[in-house]
């Protein structure tokens, strides 16, 4: 059905912004760290900013 089809991309859509926003904290607690000089905590920080991206990309796949 194609109410069925739309209420899946929402989902989805929704899912991707969600991710993008954790992908922003993420790299903002990064640079905060760089700030306080813990360059371990900003790369970790880092990392799980580029996971988040690439949900938020398969999730856009989904859609």
């Amino acid at each position: 059905m194609a109410g069925d089809e739309h209420v899946r991309r929402r989902a989805h859509a929704r899912a991707a912004t969600t991710h993008e926003r954790a992908a922003r904290s993420e790299r903002e607690a990064a640079d905060t760290s760089d700030v306080f000089g813990d360059a371990e905590t900003a790369e970790r920080r880092r990392e799980a900013a580029r996971r988040q991206e690439g949900d938020a990309d398969d999730e856009r796949h989904k859609a």
